[in-house]
């Protein structure tokens, strides 16, 4: 498509860019990754803020995926509306501890708060159930204080 001219970067009815919908809909992610190889942008965000890095780093355990999109130019401080980042979603439900690694080796703020002062690793201990991801988390220097 992108070689045939089409606008990798234009919108559905419902405002959201190609990227988005691949990264959201598509179980393997790899559709997301081509089109930001592609020139689509990889920081498109929908109305509620998400970006493709933070869909993928929701449903996609596979790090490979989230550093692909990384090296095609995602921001990994991207917030949601909600002040959310790809990190927080990873800590919420991402079984894979490599993901945490690979966003952190990213850039990742590990101590980031959202808008309701949650950060990635109190939202691990409150919502993943697997305990390599807040060992992952611990060991890049995450912290639940206030600091």
């Amino acid at each position: 498509l992108a070689r045939a001219g089409a606008d990798l970067n234009a919108e559905n009815p419902d405002g959201l860019a190609a990227i988005l919908l691949a990264a959201r809909l598509n179980g393997n992610s790899e559709v997301a990754v081509a089109l930001a190889r592609a020139g689509a942008n990889v920081n498109a965000q929908n109305s509620k803020g998400m970006s493709a890095l933070m869909f993928v780093a929701m449903k996609n355990p596979n790090p490979d995926i989230i550093n692909a999109l990384v090296d095609a130019g995602a921001d990994v401080n991207l917030k949601n509306s909600r002040g959310s980042t790809a990190l927080m979603f990873v800590s919420m439900s991402n079984p894979n501890p490599a993901a945490i690694e690979s966003l952190v080796n990213a850039g990742a703020d590990v101590n980031a708060r959202d808008t309701e002062g949650m950060s990635a690793l109190m939202m691990a201990k409150r919502e993943n159930p697997h305990p390599d991801v807040i060992r992952a988390l611990i060991s890049a220097g995450a912290s639940d204080s206030g600091d």
